[in-house]
């Protein structure tokens, strides 16, 4: 009989995002009984993005709470699009852990980028878009096949508006259409427009990556630029089969990403620069196949960080006060 672990989250957002639990307790039930219990929970699962006291946790099914309402409990912080200082948390006592995308080296945090979760894991879990979380990733890419299939030269659905990404949007329309859907910006009819909410229950994602299907590049501009932080736009690219443009985490490379797979915009002096790679590209269709046929990560093989019973280990210390 497995042991039993309780678990809660504090400071999601109190009606999307839990994909995050579901990921952590599909990994936990390897070992433990999992049961949400948001009174005396043994871990408490949190970050910083945004939650309200005055509404219901659609995780709990109760008021959200803070993660100091947990006295006892130990706490994960679970590292979102805004990022904190991790070593900081971690070094607030021996019950604070943390899970980030910085390749930190400390015994209370874990090296973890959010595009595993974020996209990956919510991609299979909450849009249903594939039958297993990663075996996708993987799979041989046919570049003429992709291509045959593509019908509109490039996409971008974003809902908030940078001046950088604006500048990208402008300028590719110099040279062809780019279609868009969001509230920054939507310029195709509405019944082709996408769900401007997406975190909902993955409808909002799997809307995003059907609307890209049909385009072969899709423009992918991080609003948060750090280092280290790749959000899930890379990954969604790859699932509507697209070739990413992509400008935000100027260390991606190092995430595992095959650099001959897509179009890496700090690789580049300008923009202007970047859309004359992307013009080269687009007329030359034995460079696109190669590219799009090329593999997703390098030498084809999944970085560590996806592996489950990698974050397994990491929980099962915090448990066990290893």
């Amino acid at each position: 009989m497995k042991p039993t672990i309780k678990i809660t989250r504090t400071n999601f957002p109190n009606q999307t995002m839990l994909y995050w639990m579901t990921y952590f307790t599909n990994i936990l039930e390897k070992k433990y009984e999992v049961v949400i219990d948001n009174e005396n929970p043994d871990l408490v699962f949190w970050t910083n993005v945004y939650s309200s006291s005055e509404q219901i946790d659609s995780y709990t099914n109760e008021l959200a709470k803070s993660h100091t309402d947990f006295p006892n409990a130990k706490k994960i912080y679970c590292s979102c699009e805004i990022t904190a200082s991790h070593l900081s948390i971690v070094e607030t006592g021996y019950d604070h852990y943390a899970i980030g995308p910085e390749p930190l080296v400390h015994g209370r945090y874990l090296h973890l980028p959010i595009h595993n979760t974020t996209a990956a894991w919510g991609l299979y879990d909450e849009s249903k878009l594939f039958d297993t979380p990663y075996d996708w990733l993987t799979e041989p890419r046919d570049g003429q096949k992709i291509l045959d299939e593509k019908k509109h030269f490039c996409g971008v659905v974003q809902n908030s508006v940078i001046p950088l990404r604006v500048e990208y949007f402008n300028k590719l329309s110099n040279y062809k259409f780019v279609r868009a859907s969001g509230q920054w910006i939507t310029n195709v009819p509405p019944e082709e427009a996408t769900i401007t909410h997406p975190r909902i229950d993955g409808e909002g994602y799997l809307s995003k990556i059907n609307f890209l299907n049909d385009c072969k590049f899709s423009l992918q501009i991080q609003s948060n630029v750090l280092p280290y932080l790749t959000v899930e736009k890379m990954i969604q690219a790859y699932a509507a089969n697209t070739l990413p443009i992509y400008y935000g985490n100027e260390l991606i490379l190092e995430d595992g990403f095959n650099p001959k797979a897509f179009i890496n915009c700090h690789d580049f002096n300008s923009v202007d620069d970047v859309v004359n790679e992307i013009m080269k590209i687009d007329s030359d269709d034995d460079l696109y196949i190669k590219m799009m046929s090329e593999p997703i990560f390098v030498g084809n093989k999944l970085p560590e960080y996806f592996n489950h019973d990698y974050v397994l280990g990491f929980l099962d210390k915090i448990i066990n006060n290893q």
